[in-house]
């Protein structure tokens, strides 16, 4: 079975939002989990915790920028090989969105619970259609 562009790049876009809506329910337990988190935040540890965190976020988006520059090389234009950028890059993407979340619920946890009822609306808003 054979798939064009637009069929393969609307799999990999389900696929992607299909992985960042099993996130909700995830997000939505850690938003009822505010007064945890005022014990944890701030501790050596989670601000550890937070630093790895942000590293995956470095890292994910420094192999995006990687396969973004490999999709324009004219020298790279075999059709298994710019789908797999096109699906790595897509996939980076939804890592990075989902781990930066995973960074800011909590603080907006802390601020208040319709800060971060607003942040899981915006993002269960951009993932609606899934």
């Amino acid at each position: 079975m054979t798939f064009d562009r637009s069929e393969f790049k609307a799999t990999v876009e389900e696929s992607s939002r299909r992985k960042q809506v099993e996130f909700l329910p995830m997000a939505k337990i850690i938003a009822s989990a505010a007064p945890v988190m005022q014990g944890v935040t701030g501790d050596q540890n989670w601000d550890r915790y937070l630093s790895y965190l942000q590293g995956f976020i470095d890292r994910t988006q420094n192999q995006v920028t990687i396969a973004q520059s490999k999709m324009n090389d004219p020298g790279v234009w075999e059709h298994k090989d710019l789908l797999k950028l096109k699906a790595d890059i897509l996939v980076g993407e939804a890592m990075v969105q989902a781990l930066t979340l995973a960074i800011t619920l909590p603080k907006a946890i802390m601020e208040g619970s319709a800060e971060a009822n607003k942040l899981i609306d915006d993002f269960e808003k951009r993932h609606e259609s899934t």
